[in-house]
């Protein structure tokens, strides 16, 4: 049995939707079976059940209670301990924390950015510009130009939004 960390805002990677199996149906056939605490915590909780205790003190206690220590990117601000605080993914708020937190490295993506703009002759970027209505790449360098513009500007976390519930836009 694999246990993955797949919330309720993320329940279609899991159970699948009109365009996949879902990780659940995907990988049964071949005898693997998973489960999703978290989608069954919120589920149980919906429906007025108690969920187990055991279970529950795991998911909800502090790290620490168990001598974990917390994940640098997660003490950093990101929402997600993955792909190194690099995402695909990842949205406005995400990328205005890491020009925040880790300049260096965000110069660093920027600078991959770029050669990948060279190499495919194309406009294309991490971040899409929806300003006045149209939709339009926009690269890690002009966003990083409005935040040094905009040192004050705050940015939210919109949960469900993208596969890592990291994809946010500006407040």
């Amino acid at each position: 049995m694999f246990t993955v960390g797949i919330g309720e805002h993320e329940e279609h990677r899991f159970y699948g939707d009109s365009k996949s199996l879902g990780i659940l149906r995907a990988n049964a056939a071949d005898g693997w079976l998973y489960e999703a605490p978290l989608i069954a915590l919120n589920e149980a909780l919906l429906r007025g059940e108690q969920f187990p205790a055991d279970i529950l003190r795991l998911l909800l206690a502090p790290l620490d209670e168990f001598g974990i220590r917390r994940a640098r990117l997660y003490l950093q601000g990101y929402l997600h301990n993955n792909c190194g605080g690099f995402c695909c993914k990842a949205g406005q708020a995400h990328w205005a924390n890491r020009f925040r937190v880790q300049p260096e490295r965000f110069a660093y993506d920027a600078m991959w950015e770029r050669k990948l703009r060279e190499f495919l002759g194309a406009d294309v970027a991490m971040l899409t510009d929806r300003r006045g209505g149209d939709k339009k790449p926009m690269p890690l360098d002009t966003f990083a130009e409005r935040l040094r513009a905009e040192p004050n500007r705050e940015f939210q976390y919109q949960p469900g939004e993208s596969g890592c519930a990291c994809m946010g836009v500006a407040a």
